[in-house]
């Protein structure tokens, strides 16, 4: 599993369906609350990564 990868493809996937819209936060709520969860997915793995290298130092 590349998460680097992975995250990259997910990004330009939603740069190119991402219509011109200022200011850049004029969205709906449903938005907002699905990127602030994957923003918490996102630094719950990391965190989890980093519990990890420190336990097996």
């Amino acid at each position: 599993m590349d998460i680097a990868g992975e995250e990259a493809r997910s990004v330009r996937a939603v740069q190119s369906r991402q219509p011109p819209v200022f200011p850049p936060f004029a969205m709906n709520r449903r938005v907002v609350r699905q990127i602030l969860i994957a923003l918490g997915v996102f630094a719950g793995i990391i965190l989890l990564f980093v519990a990890i290298a420190q336990v097996t130092g």
